[in-house]
């Protein structure tokens, strides 16, 4: 049971504007969390139809240590109870109108290496609401796409998709903490849906707002002369971080990585780098782990690629 409800507890909504997005939806056997973006839905051991608020029904169930007992009681509530803890958890009344959140749409092939696509992209989701097109991860062709607009990066993982599909960075998050490969995807133009083993599901709406098309024609036209990452780059980046300033920048200066452009300020770090770039430091630091990297073009775009990722990445002109 507990397993179930940490399943389903990310989809709960934090406000209270609208009730049932605060309660979980129990009937048939199945419980369900909805915040109106993404659903998800678990089967779970317990034979009742009722709505509990569900922040206090996971407490409850959690704090129970020996055998629960639940019952609706004469006034609406849910009893939990084990041992000699009881907790009466807060219900929706039975003629409260549910938003029907199902499973909906036709198979989608995702192939093999999508939660590799997924994990490698996710970090470069956007966070600017301006951009809300920007605040997931874009399924297009045969590519996953993401950016926060500094990073811009592309993973092909092979396998056509029959429509852009952006799914929304709550519903990536909650991907990534699930941590498995679905056993199926349905999807239709509005929704996704990631079908689990038992019977577990995510159902997501999709971001409305598609990318601008020349988004998809960045890397059109641009050569990269690809050298390793500069061994020590990123230890270098983890020892300069307590000595940002509000600016954040970090700058190459030929044989050391510094957070100013002076020898006399800031501190530094002996690294062998280019001569002259000028990066912020959050959206460097991004790209620990990549094969490869061409710092040659800035202020242009340099590219950097890993694996069946190809990304670019804006430095800072000073």
């Amino acid at each position: 049971m507990i397993d179930a409800i940490k399943f389903t507890r990310g989809a709960v909504a934090k406000k209270d504007y609208v009730p049932e997005l605060t309660h979980f939806r129990i009937a048939e056997n199945r419980i369900t969390g909805y915040n109106g973006v993404i659903a998800l839905s678990s089967p779970i051991d317990l034979d009742l139809d009722v709505r509990p608020r569900a922040d206090t029904f996971a407490k409850a169930v959690q704090t129970c240590e020996t055998t629960i007992s639940m019952h609706v009681t004469p006034t609406g509530r849910l009893s939990v109870k084990s041992g000699k803890f009881r907790a009466l958890i807060e219900c929706l009344p039975d003629d409260y109108t549910s938003i029907p959140v199902v499973p909906e749409g036709s198979d989608l092939d995702i192939g093999p290496d999508f939660m590799k696509a997924v994990r490698a992209v996710s970090p470069f989701m956007g966070y600017d609401a301006s951009r809300p097109w920007s605040e997931g991860i874009m399924l297009r062709g045969q590519s996953a796409f993401a950016t926060n607009n500094i990073c811009f990066v592309e993973y092909w993982h092979g396998h056509q998709m029959p429509m852009p599909l952006n799914i929304p960075k709550v519903a990536v998050n909650e991907l990534l903490r699930i941590g498995k490969d679905p056993e199926r995807v349905t999807a239709t133009p509005n929704t996704i849906t990631f079908h689990y083993e038992d019977g577990r599901w995510l159902r997501s709406s999709l971001l409305g707002d598609n990318w601008p098309e020349q988004a998809y024609s960045l890397f059109d036209g641009r050569e990269f002369e690809y050298s390793a990452t500069p061994d020590g780059l990123f230890d270098a980046l983890r020892e300069l971080k307590p000595f940002m300033d509000k600016e954040s920048r970090v700058h190459f200066r030929g044989n050391t990585v510094a957070t100013s452009a002076s020898e006399d300020v800031g501190a530094s770090v002996e690294c062998e780098v280019p001569e002259g770039p000028v990066f912020n430091f959050k959206m460097l630091s991004l790209l620990e782990g990549v094969d490869a990297i061409d710092f040659s073009p800035h202020p242009q775009p340099c590219g950097f690629m890993s694996g069946m990722m190809r990304g670019l990445i804006l430095g800072l002109n000073v």
